[in-house]
């Protein structure tokens, strides 16, 4: 018995379907989901406990609709329109150094803060969302890792 896939480094899909196999992709460190139809970040956060070692997630041509949505007026609203009282969080990924959102339709900068408490992040790529318009300085306790932010081809 076994996993066959115990020392996967490397893994690149085309679908938008993840594999359930408990511990199989532990080692894990690159995960390519571009163009998958993922419609959200909720459903990359399910898949987080089952990739403790990832450290570069490229996930560009998505389109993550519960990413908060800042109204100055309403506090946050989701994609949906829906008023909510609480941002939802972007959380776990302790590994993760490398993060690919290009052209996944971001709006506001709240939505980029979102990811601001990924505690290795070192790089994030914008590129291609060109609703981004303005960019607001983080928090103090937001982005403490990251060294490069690619903004090409937005607002």
């Amino acid at each position: 018995g076994g996993c066959l896939f115990r020392h996967l480094l490397s893994l690149m899909f085309s679908c938008d379907a993840m594999l359930s196999c408990s511990g199989c992709f532990a080692q894990l460190q690159v995960l390519a989901l571009n163009g998958c139809n993922i419609s959200s970040w909720a459903q990359l956060q399910l898949l987080e406990p089952l990739l403790p070692s990832l450290e570069e997630l490229y996930v560009a041509s998505n389109t993550f609709s519960d990413l908060p949505i800042e109204s100055y007026e309403q506090g946050y609203r989701d994609a949906t329109g829906e008023t909510v009282t609480e941002a939802p969080l972007v959380t776990g990924f302790r590994k993760l150094r490398i993060l690919d959102v290009s052209a996944c339709r971001l709006e506001e900068w709240s939505q980029v803060q979102a990811f601001g408490l990924l505690p290795s992040l070192q790089e994030l790529i914008l590129d291609g969302n060109e609703a981004l318009r303005q960019v607001v300085p983080p928090g103090p306790d937001s982005f403490q890792t990251l060294y490069r932010m690619s903004l090409s081809g937005t607002g």
